[in-house]
């Protein structure tokens, strides 16, 4: 918005503001989920690919500009400028990609590679920006601009990303893949700049910025949750079970925040700048891996190897910076410019690679070779 005032014998003000706003919320359970409700038959195939796949994506751009120019001839100018750009975005999804009291291949016709996979690459791209310029011009009385910008965006990833195999029989030849990939980003770019320029027998010019960012994937009380186990399932193959977990997820914040204020004048002096920015981030995670055959010995597991990892590798990325100007040219001259800038950034994971439950008269696990890894390689710069 654009306010303009001149008088060439009486006081001219200026006042104009604007404000930008959005919000947007993605909500979706997606599921691949092969089940019996009674007593199953065999599925006979030469391989199986139970897949599930979560690509949401929110772009929002929000700018919010204002411009406020005064003049007077011989008596006071005012001007004041106020913009302001807000961005809310949510993407809450749970992906589920599942085998539930299913017998694949029999003894007499195995079948060959089983995959059951979940996929999330759910994206969040804000970019949040607020200007504001005040200009008062005056030849003889006070001149006043006042200038303030404000920027925020406040973006939240959360959900659960699951890949299961329960109560079920596989007579393989090939592979046995259980895995749950979760490589969502946020990335957030705020700023804010405010600027104000003062000229008269007595000039007076203040302006302020300020930008903010909040980002979250989960939180403390409800964790993002990514899981792969095997539950109560018996598996014979002669080639190699795996389960996977991996959380690669991404937080990119970029907030920045600018501030000047110039003041002119035959007598006194007065400008005023100050600019702050704080980014807030958050990454609060539970990355699972399991098996779990509780119920009896016939829920065996034979395969050549069997591998059970969760990796979290988790990456915040944040920047922050301000900068402030002011100055002051007159008889009487004060100028004073303060920035700040404020980061606050937090990871914490829960990573389980897990066997448990193992019971029974028999042997519950038949292989050459068994690893299992859990490892945490977050990163904050």
């Amino acid at each position: 918005s654009v306010g303009l005032a001149q008088s060439t014998s009486g006081v001219a003000g200026a006042l104009t503001g604007v404000g930008a706003d959005t919000t947007n919320n993605i909500k979706v359970d997606v599921s691949a989920i092969v089940s019996a409700s009674s007593t199953p038959k065999s599925l006979l195939a030469s391989s199986f690919n139970i897949y599930a796949e979560d690509t949401s994506k929110i772009s929002s751009v929000v700018v919010g500009a204002a411009v406020s120019g005064s003049f007077s001839g011989s008596s006071t100018s005012a001007s004041l400028a106020i913009g302001v750009s807000l961005a809310e975005n949510n993407i809450d999804n749970d992906l589920t990609a599942s085998a539930n009291n299913v017998l694949f291949g029999s003894l007499s016709v195995p079948t060959g590679n089983v995959t059951i996979k979940s996929k999330a690459n759910a994206t969040i791209t804000a970019t949040s920006v607020a200007a504001s310029v005040a200009v008062a011009l005056g030849s003889s009385g006070v001149s006043v601009s006042l200038s303030g910008g404000g920027a925020d965006a406040h973006n939240a990833v959360s959900g659960v990303t699951s890949a299961t195999l329960i109560d079920t029989v596989i007579h393989s030849t090939g592979t046995v893949n259980l895995e749950a990939d979760n490589t969502s980003t946020i990335e957030a770019t705020v700023v804010a700049v405010a600027a104000s320029v003062s000229s008269g027998s007595t000039a007076v010019g203040i302006s302020i910025g300020a930008a903010i960012s909040h980002n979250d994937i989960g939180t403390s009380s409800n964790r993002f949750v990514i899981e792969s186990y095997l539950q109560n399932s018996k598996i014979v193959t002669s080639g190699a079970l795996s389960v996977l977990a991996n959380n690669d997820m991404t937080i990119t914040a970029g907030v920045g925040a600018g501030a000047m204020a110039v003041a002119l004048s035959s007598g006194t002096g007065i400008s005023g700048a100050g600019s702050g920015v704080n980014t807030t981030n958050n990454v609060y995670s539970k990355t699972a891996a399991y098996l779990k055959n509780n119920t009896d010995s016939s829920k065996a597991i034979n395969a050549s190897s069997v591998s059970i990892n969760a990796l979290n590798t988790v990456t915040i990325d944040a920047t922050a910076g301000s900068a402030s100007l002011a100055f002051a040219a007159s008889q009487t001259a004060i100028s004073i410019a303060v920035a700040a800038s404020l980061a606050y950034n937090t990871i914490d994971s829960q990573v389980e690679a897990k066997v448990f439950g193992v019971q029974g008269g028999g042997s519950q696990i038949l292989t050459d070779s068994m690893a299992g890894l859990a490892q945490d390689t977050a990163t904050i710069t």
